[in-house]
């Protein structure tokens, strides 16, 4: 019931409008490419409608206050303003963007359902006659063809481009003399195209919001197709998902562990709430979510907004999920721009577009990642992607569990010791499930008559010790914690062949041998072991930690920031300070905790950002080490 009240009041407020405001008008937007057209409807009981070809927008809050009319699309943070001058209603349409100066052009509509583009002319008598078909398409600054599909009755012209990131979503027009011109206006999106036949095919304009501007052609090409999404982004699984920890709408840390743990498959959507195409894909994966959830399938939706303000961005994505009665959780990943996203999620080889989505077994492998969305624009197109993704979807679910015998023999062979507590667990695993007993004070019962095994679970990288998340490196046999890089179990006796002993038991000459390893996990465990033969006395200096703030694998970066403070390097200073602004969370919060163990004056300024950091813990950490600071 909650629910359904917050959907309806995000997305239908109306007041009443005057009977001269009613009917169908010919609205434009001043774009620097000239008249940019759309058809609106609005009528007395406060309803608005933008429309492009067949698509129909209904907006979302329309109000008509002291003789201003306002149509906002919430969800986009963009309004149109205008007033009735002379019969005209005149004003702007604003949308704020990544910048602090919103995007603003004029607004203009007259009365009536006029032709959406002006009569062209008579136009070049030897032009093809129909614009209808496939082209082969090429915008001057996109290194990937596009595909554009359009479909005529006379001189109306309907369709869209198509590509490998995605789709410009319902383009509407006329074709007529030779000349083509499109556009499309939704409350997010404003473009407009201009292009003309020429012996090879066509030729044009294209004009985006206030400022972007590119040039395109085409030639048809009945064959023509895009580059396989399927292909163009791969996730690597050797960062687990349970160290991927980002903060949920409620400014609580979460990590992609408690979703990949619970689930027979796991999908990950990186979307934005300003992304006309991620809207598109939100709506059909909240529909798959309703229908598959129940059989195992959990949905975690990660946004990249543009402004960076945690409360303004959280209120934009809550508007984007009810706008799309979409219940499944999402996460906060930071801003929209595409390097520091892909810094946010190191397993991914680059975040090429919004929406981004990776498909994962039910142990954490990636089964598959798509880029781009193609919405219902593109018609045919969007049909068979949706039945692709569910196709997918249904696969994984029905993957019988892996076989994890060998996991849990290593496992149940020895006791695990928790650093830097040095209290001690031993697992155990037999018909009744998986339990373990500790020494520690927290787990340890009261009285020898309560003595339980407490539950352990395992699915892929994600252990859970009760409701402690942890994520098993078997490569080290070692417990990551996901919230704290400095806190781990590690194995207190040799298990296995591979590696034959515990890292940590590396004598001083083997720990130097390890830093410079091809392998990151050998480098990180160097620096840890490192510390602690330092503060046993079995070594007089550390490794050089602020070369490792380099490392190219953001773990070791991540344990190089955690040493610096825990040691107090301010030789790893400059270090720390360039990491300060890394896409990737953990990260950061490690500078955060190693600069509020520092100290030092000079970091103010970095601590001040750090303080408005999108991540909860960041903040912690950074506020502390502010307090500190001599004034």
């Amino acid at each position: 019931m909650l629910l359904a009240a917050a959907i309806a009041f995000l997305t239908l407020q109306t007041t009443p409008l005057p009977a001269e405001l009613a009917g169908p008008w010919r609205a434009t937007l001043a774009s620097p490419g000239g008249e940019l057209p759309f058809a609106l409807e609005l009528d007395t009981a406060g309803a608005a409608r933008v429309k492009n070809g067949t698509e129909v927008v209904d907006v979302p809050e329309v109000r008509f206050e002291q003789g201003e009319l306002v149509l906002a699309f919430p969800h986009y943070d963009s309004a149109i303003r205008a007033r009735l001058v002379a019969g005209v209603l005149e004003g702007t349409w604003t949308k704020r963007g990544s910048t602090d100066e919103p995007q603003r052009l004029a607004f203009r509509a007259t009365k009536g359902a006029g032709a959406r583009f002006t009569p062209a002319g008579t136009g070049d008598a030897s032009a093809p006659p129909s614009i209808a078909g496939r082209w082969n398409a090429t915008f001057a600054k996109e290194s990937r063809p596009a595909v554009g599909v359009f479909e005529a009755r006379g001189s109306d012209v309907t369709g869209t481009f198509l590509t490998s990131t995605g789709d410009y979503r319902y383009l509407a027009g006329d074709y007529s003399g030779g000349r083509l011109r499109l556009s499309c206006f939704d409350g997010a999106h404003a473009f407009l195209f201009d292009a003309r036949a020429n012996a090879d095919g066509l030729a044009g304009t294209f004009h985006s919001g206030t400022s972007w501007t590119d040039t395109w052609t085409a030639k048809r090409d009945d064959a023509a197709q895009l580059d396989d999404p399927w292909k163009l982004t791969t996730w690597d699984d050797s960062m687990p998902l349970p160290l991927l920890v980002f903060p949920d709408l409620s400014g609580q840390s979460r990590s992609l562990g408690e979703w990949q743990s619970t689930a027979k498959a796991f999908v990950l959507v990186l979307f934005g709430s300003w992304c006309p195409n991620c809207h598109d894909e939100l709506a059909d994966l909240a529909e798959l979510d309703r229908r598959l959830r129940p059989k195992g399938l959990s949905i975690v939706a990660l946004a990249f907004e543009q402004i960076g303000d945690f409360e303004r961005d959280a209120q934009q994505i809550r508007r984007a999920m009810l706008r799309h009665k979409a219940s499944f959780p999402v996460l906060l990943g930071g801003r929209s721009m595409k390097e520091k996203a892909a810094e946010a999620l190191p397993g991914l080889s680059g975040v090429q577009a919004y929406p981004t989505t990776i498909f994962f077994h039910r142990d954490g492998r990636p089964r598959a990642v798509h880029t781009g969305y193609s919405g219902p624009g593109t018609g045919a197109a969007h049909t068979a992607l949706v039945a692709e993704f569910e196709a997918i979807a249904q696969e994984l679910l029905d993957e019988p569990g892996p076989d994890q015998r060998e996991l849990w023999t290593r496992l149940a062979s020895g006791r695990w010791v928790d650093q830097p507590h040095y209290f001690t667990t031993t697992i155990f695993k037999d018909d009744q499930g998986a339990k373990f007993l500790s020494d520690d004070p927290i787990w340890m019962p009261e009285s020898p008559e309560d003595q339980i095994m407490r539950t352990v679970r395992v699915q892929g990288p994600s252990v859970w010790f009760e409701d402690r998340l942890y994520a098993y490196d078997s490569a080290t046999s070692v417990f990551l914690d996901p919230f704290d890089t400095g806190h781990r179990v590690v194995a207190e006796s040799p298990m296995g062949k591979e590696p034959p002993c515990p890292i940590w038991t590396m004598l001083p000459e083997q720990i130097d041998e390890a830093s410079r390893s091809t392998s990151a996990r050998l480098r990180r465990e160097a620096l840890y072991v490192s510390v602690r033969a330092l503060r046993e006395g079995k070594r007089e200096t550390a490794l050089d930690v602020a070369g490792f703030l380099d490392d190219p694998d953001v773990f070791v970066r991540c344990v190089a920031a955690w040493v610096a403070g825990e040691l107090k390097l301010d030789t790893a200073l400059p270090k720390l300070l360039q990491n300060a602004g890394h896409g990737f969370g953990p990260l950061r919060r490690e500078v955060a905790r190693a600069l509020r163990r520092l100290g030092r004056a000079e970091t103010r300024s970095t601590l001040e950002a750090l303080a408005r950091d999108i991540d909860p813990l960041v903040r912690q950490h950074a506020k502390v080490a502010l307090d500190a600071l001599p004034r």
